[in-house]
């Protein structure tokens, strides 16, 4: 009875949120979901908001040209920028890159890769798991791929919170 009732307030509390338009609703939402082990279902307009959010940090934090959150199975979710070429398409190639990875790497027993970099002369392309449903995948000219990777780490950890 207890858990009912806290979906109950906590769906009622994010339903006001959204309407008043309120900027600290993602922090509530955590805190809802931390303090009652509950999972708030974020309506799509919502859940767009956040993976702005998220992919702009990111952007603003290392040098990123580009950022998609990606499913598993190669579907584009989000798109910060997608430039000259085909956002779909590179979300496909990024998710079979991270999965290749991920079966080359538990056929060694090694447990699953950080993160799959792949170099030319022009740009990196980065591409980190975001949770057992997303990826996070990056264009990236700077040459410090650790930088890149550690502010990859915390957007794909926001991400994997809210998917």
């Amino acid at each position: 009875l207890f858990f009912i009732l806290a979906d109950n307030i906590a769906l009622f509390i994010r339903i006001m949120l959204v309407k008043w338009d309120c900027a600290d609703f993602f922090n509530l939402e955590k805190f809802i979901i931390a303090f009652y082990d509950i999972k708030i279902p974020i309506g799509e307009k919502m859940q767009e908001k956040h993976y702005k959010r998220i992919l702009s940090d990111l952007e603003s934090s290392a040098d990123v040209e580009n950022s998609f959150i990606v499913s598993r199975d190669g579907l584009l979710i989000y798109p910060e920028k997608s430039g000259d070429f085909n956002a779909e398409a590179f979300a496909a190639m990024g998710a079979t890159l991270l999965g290749a990875a991920e079966a080359a790497v538990d056929e060694m027993s090694g447990g699953l890769p950080t993160m799959v970099v792949v170099r030319t002369r022009k740009f990196n392309i980065i591409a980190t798991g975001a949770g057992p449903k997303a990826m996070l995948a990056v264009v990236t000219s700077s040459h410090d791929i650790d930088a890149v990777y550690r502010a990859m780490e915390k957007a794909a950890k926001e991400i994997d919170s809210i998917i």
